[in-house]
């Protein structure tokens, strides 16, 4: 699966990162490895898997990043107190589309917040809908994800709403990993609850006089790590000024070029039907794999996490109708990718299943054996079928996928309300086995780079 412009940049800026990190001395090697290696399993930014593992703080992140990046960096108190007609010039929607949020205006250029700085066609589609200039400044995927939340009310990921509450599973020195704590004491019942009712609202209206209180409420979510569409305007999109250069950072190769080159203005590009970057992400080729060597043969050509993902999702939907891969962190799984009759793909990253004793995801937490069986009245049951369109399956099943000694992904699928899954699944243990040694082949390669 050949990688996107987008994904190669950034794979380009994080190797920069990892070689920053390293010769200023700010995190070792050891713990380089873990953050690279928790990345592969649970996905995002190389910057939010320091900063989950206690190894980083998002400031000193967010510093480095506009340094490599050649960007400026704009605080959360910047984004906090902008006006409410500048909120205003993006739709909810749009921010939720190209993960930027618009803070300043001045004359014709709008200077916003991306975690993504390298994507230009989410920028773009800023600029058309501003009608502006966009002058883009860093700022880190956590903090950017909780402003947008706090905001916009958009729904925010479990993993966002989490953030460090979790207790770390990585090695520090010679200690041991700390064990998990309870489930309960890590999601109270009210925001369990809560987590699957989420809803989209417009920014608020807000005097500059609230801005105070409002940076106030967003310190209080980021202090207790918890979780807490208007027309946009039609402007004539401006021309670009001769004293600026834009600057295309869309490969590796000219990465450096970009770095020492001058801060870049992104022009509004208008076209006929601006598509989501997001929704050009998604997995196409949801074909099942129907044997085993064909999946065999797929992972050896898997390169990152999501095209391992791909391969396992298409190797269940050989074998049931409704599929939803989950990553472990904790004792926690999180939602990851998902297909099938009923399932909105988009809905399962918000998923958090915390394991529970009488569940599914209780018994493959605590045991790593896999579970193949009926799903028994459980609220975890109930909130996770919700997400898969409520119906009940006859049967289900969960493998587990261990990497390393320790749990990594989770396999569920079921055969629909009619129909009991096959109780020969041996092929998916084997496959899960064979993940785990590609897993370790794609670290390696990330390893060597750093």
């Amino acid at each position: 699966m050949e990688a996107s412009t987008e994904s190669q940049a950034q794979s380009a800026f994080e190797l920069r990162l990892r070689h920053a990190l390293l010769e200023s001395e700010l995190v070792s090697e050891d713990e380089l490895a873990d953050a690279i290696e928790q990345q592969l399993i649970l996905g995002g930014q190389l910057a939010t898997n320091l900063w989950e593992l206690g190894l980083m703080e998002s400031c000193t992140l967010n510093e480095l990043a506009g340094k490599i990046l050649n960007l400026p960096v704009v605080g959360v108190d910047d984004v906090l107190g902008a006006p409410k007609e500048v909120l205003q010039i993006l739709s909810p929607t749009m921010v939720e589309r190209t993960r930027v949020l618009p803070f300043r205006q001045s004359g014709s250029t709008l200077h916003v917040a991306t975690c993504d700085p390298w994507d230009d066609a989410a920028l773009r589609q800023v600029a058309v809908v501003a009608g502006k200039l966009i002058s883009p400044h860093f700022l880190g995927e956590v903090d950017l994800m909780r402003l947008a939340a706090h905001i916009y009310g958009l729904p925010l990921s479990a993993r966002f709403r989490l953030g460090r509450s979790l207790p770390s599973t990585i090695r520090s020195g010679d200690e041991e990993a700390s064990e998990p704590a309870p489930a309960e004491d890590l999601m109270p019942e009210s925001f369990f609850e809560n987590l699957y009712d989420q809803r989209t609202a417009t920014p608020a209206p807000l005097d500059r006089d609230e801005a105070e209180q409002r940076s106030h409420e967003f310190e209080e979510i980021v202090e207790l790590e918890e979780v807490v569409e208007e027309p946009a305007p039609t402007v004539s999109p401006p021309r670009v000024r001769a004293d600026h250069v834009e600057i295309e950072v869309d490969v590796e190769l000219e990465f450096e070029e970009a770095l020492h080159s001058p801060q870049r203005l992104i022009e509004p590009e208008p076209s006929e039907e601006p598509i989501s970057y997001r929704e050009i992400e998604e997995p196409t080729d949801l074909r099942p794999i129907a044997g085993l060597e064909e999946a065999g043969a797929a992972l050896e050509e898997a390169s990152d996490r999501d095209s391992v993902g791909l391969v396992l999702l298409r190797f269940a939907l050989g074998r049931g109708r409704r599929v939803a891969l989950l990553s472990r962190r904790g004792n926690v799984w999180f939602g990851w990718l998902g297909a099938g009759p009923g399932v909105d793909p988009s809905d399962i990253p918000g998923m958090m299943l915390p394991s529970e004793p009488g569940t599914a995801f209780g018994l493959v937490g605590q045991t790593g054996a896999p579970f193949l069986g009926p799903l028994s009245p459980h609220p975890v049951h109930e909130a996770f079928l919700s997400r898969l369109g409520k119906e009940q399956p006859l049967s289900a099943g969960f493998f587990p996928v261990h990497h390393r000694g320790k749990l990594a992904f989770g396999i569920y699928l079921d055969d629909g309300h009619e129909r009991s899954i096959e109780p020969d699944v041996g092929e998916l243990l084997v496959l899960a086995q064979r993940t785990a040694a590609t897993l370790d082949r794609i670290l390696a390669a990330k390893l060597a780079k750093a």
